[in-house]
């Protein structure tokens, strides 16, 4: 089928590429077809002024159908936007931002209260300092921090890092939730824990402990003491005068004041014997013991044109019912629609000429003095912005962006080195490469993430977590300050070696092994105590005793042997066994005069 010639023109562009622009431009007051105004611009959905965008505040900035900036360098850039309150900063349809530094960036997200910060689609800060990121995620305490879709941080100073984490104690950091998630569609996650990993091996008193030093503290015990693939401790097992037991301190203690008693007693033991000199014997005996520390397929192939359809080049094929044209020329290569009249109704095809003024206009109005794009991709919106670098993006009064793919969201938020980002008012993003998330947070040292108002991470690949949480050590992750400090909570048992513990693994680890020391103390002492003492008659020169005892639950055998090997001499030896079938030994010797 031949081209329909129309009147001399350019050639034609898509629908879509016109849509675009109509809609963009549709944002203009209706005096904007004549002038642009110089230094503001206020946007315009029905054209006849009932929803006309509003700049009110000082050096305010308004862009998007009844789009609201009422506060003193304020910004509202989307469809309903509201920025109520001076350096407020709301991005997106109906996004709100109601107190003093406040931020919201995302289509219904909302930031209610001074210095806080919400992104993402329907995320809600509600407290104090608050910063929340993620889809439907929410904060309502104040100086607290949610990170992920659905997350939730209930109480003040607290955080949720992570997809439906919920954090509901104060002071605390949690990864994980004790309770079911629910989200809009009504899909529901049971309660559940994360691991941390990567913990480097704490040093200070309120550092977290990682799995590693867990097995440390298993290897120091000894016995084959270890931490099993479940992460609990297997005690050890020791074996002391072939009583096999898991033995600390507290073991050790119990069978040093038994065996202080029994060598008093027998230091003390009269061994006057018919026949051998009447003065006292002093017994000296040696006890041994051993200490151990323990897409969408459409367009892609047309509905009315089945595969099989067979298309001869240069030609145009009309699908059934005339709802789709396809033009063959060149191979399939492309066709240009020559001489093609400028639109006039939505459903006619746009020349490029129109598109090419549309352009002109798009270029006036981004560099009118709302926002500015750069030859290089940088996007600088409101007054007093700076964006400088490829691809940077700055918005919000006096925000900085300088440097290649930084991006400074948020009154007088700055990011200055490539790939560092600020987002909240007073934002810090000042290193090599820098994230700072949540009103006056600073992120000063490279590599550094400060999440949370008047967070710090000053140094080098740290990260500060939580309003006013400070990390001023590398390699550290920091969940308050001192005198602030939080818990973390929700930790699932770690397993590899720098892992997190959890207070459940240390505390089974230590009521193991505080049991497994009682019943070696216990047989320990009961042994001791059975090992018997002889006594060899007028005229005798050996002797035999047997003893038994019961101590703490374990019962014991004893026996012991004595003889004279002269006048003045006399050696003994004694065995005893407890439950268990643990032989216990024992000698001496003693000489009178």
């Amino acid at each position: 089928m031949k081209n329909k010639q129309t009147r001399v023109g350019v050639p034609a562009v898509s629908l879509l590429q016109m849509s675009l622009c109509v809609a963009v431009l549709s944002w203009l007051p209706l005096e904007a077809s004549a002038q642009l105004v110089p230094s503001y611009f206020d946007a315009n959905g029905l054209k006849d002024g009932s929803d006309n965008a509003q700049a009110s505040g000082a050096d305010a900035v308004a862009a998007g159908n009844a789009s609201v900036a009422s506060g003193a360098q304020a910004t509202a850039l989307g469809s309903g936007a509201l920025a109520s309150d001076q350096n407020t900063t709301a991005v997106g349809a109906y996004a709100a931002a109601a107190k003093a530094n406040a931020s919201a960036l995302g289509a219904n997200s909302f930031a209610g209260e001074a210095g806080s910060t919400a992104v993402g689609a329907n995320a809600s800060a509600l407290g104090v300092n608050a910063t929340v990121v993620g889809e439907s995620a929410l904060v309502n305490g104040k100086n607290s921090t949610a990170l992920g879709r659905l997350s939730r941080a209930s109480t003040d100073n607290s955080v949720a890092l992570g997809a439906n984490s919920v954090a509901e104690r104060a002071n605390t950091v949690s990864v994980g939730s004790v309770q079911s998630v629910t989200d809009s569609d009504g899909n529901v996650t049971a309660p559940f824990q994360r691991q941390i990993i990567n913990v480097a091996a704490g040093t200070q008193d309120n550092d977290v402990t990682n799995l590693a030093q867990y097995r440390n503290l298993a290897a120091a015990l000894g016995g084959n003491a270890s931490v099993n693939a479940a992460g609990a401790l297997v005690a050890p097992s020791y074996v002391i005068q072939g009583a096999s037991s898991a033995k600390v301190g507290d073991a050790f203690s119990a069978v040093d004041i038994w065996l202080t008693g029994m060598r008093s007693s027998l230091s003390s033991l009269d061994t006057r014997v018919v026949g051998i000199d009447s003065r006292a014997t002093k017994l000296e005996q040696t006890v041994g013991a051993t200490t151990t520390t323990t897409t969408n397929s459409a367009n892609t192939l047309s509905a009315d044109l089945s595969a099989t359809t067979k298309t001869a080049n240069n030609s145009a094929q009309y699908g059934s019912g005339g709802t789709a044209l396809v033009l063959n020329a060149n191979n399939g290569a492309g066709t240009v629609i020559n001489n093609v009249a400028a639109g006039v109704a939505a459903s006619d095809a746009a020349n490029v000429g129109q598109l090419s003024d549309m352009q002109k206009a798009l270029v006036s109005l981004f560099n009118s003095g709302a926002c500015k794009i750069g030859a290089s991709g940088s996007v600088a919106c409101g007054n007093g912005v700076s964006a400088k670098g490829a691809n940077a993006i700055a918005q919000g009064t006096n925000a900085s962006a300088n440097g290649d793919n930084t991006v400074a969201l948020g009154a007088g938020a700055t990011a200055s080195f490539n790939g560092s980002v600020a987002i909240g008012a007073g934002a810090q993003a000042i290193a090599d490469p820098a994230t700072a998330i949540g009103n006056n947070a600073i992120a000063s040292g490279n590599n550094s993430v400060a999440v949370g108002a008047n967070a710090v991470a000053s140094a080098s690949n740290s990260v500060a977590l939580g309003q006013g949480s400070l990390a001023t050590r590398a390699n550290t992750v920091s969940v308050g300050y001192i005198g602030g400090e939080r818990q973390i909570a929700n930790v699932a048992p770690g397993t590899l070696g720098t892992d997190a513990v959890n207070l459940n693994q240390m505390q089974a680890s230590a009521q193991d092994t505080l049991n497994q020391s009682k019943s070696y103390a216990a047989r320990a002492t009961a042994q001791a105590m059975a090992i018997p003492r002889v006594y060899i008659a007028r005229g005798d020169n050996s002797g035999i005793a047997i003893g038994t005892a019961s101590y703490g639950g374990y019962g014991a055998l004893g026996i012991a042997f004595a003889s004279s090997v002269s006048q003045h001499t006399q050696l003994a030896v004694g065995a005893s066994a407890a439950n268990g079938g643990q032989l216990a030994i024992q000698g001496s010797g003693s000489f009178s005069w």
